[in-house]
């Protein structure tokens, strides 16, 4: 069923969010089916606003992500 519904965001040109994966098993069952997008307690637990930016803003600079001069994310 999940696939389904993959597929279906997929050809109506949307991103599908898998919720409450709780296992890496699903992540990466979830991923061949073409869902990148996913959250959970697996990838965090909640977290303040500040904190979760900061989290952010280590990943994208080890991701050599393109930022502004501010240090925000490039979107575009």
């Amino acid at each position: 069923m999940c696939e389904t519904i993959v597929e279906l965001g997929r050809r109506f040109g949307l991103r599908t969010v898998a919720e409450d994966v709780e296992t890496t098993r699903e992540s990466h069952k979830l991923q061949s089916f073409g869902c990148q997008i996913g959250q959970s307690y697996l990838f965090a637990k909640p977290m303040l606003k500040g904190d979760f930016l900061t989290r952010l803003r280590a990943r994208v600079k080890g991701a050599g992500m393109p930022q502004t001069a501010h240090g925000r994310v490039a979107l575009g």
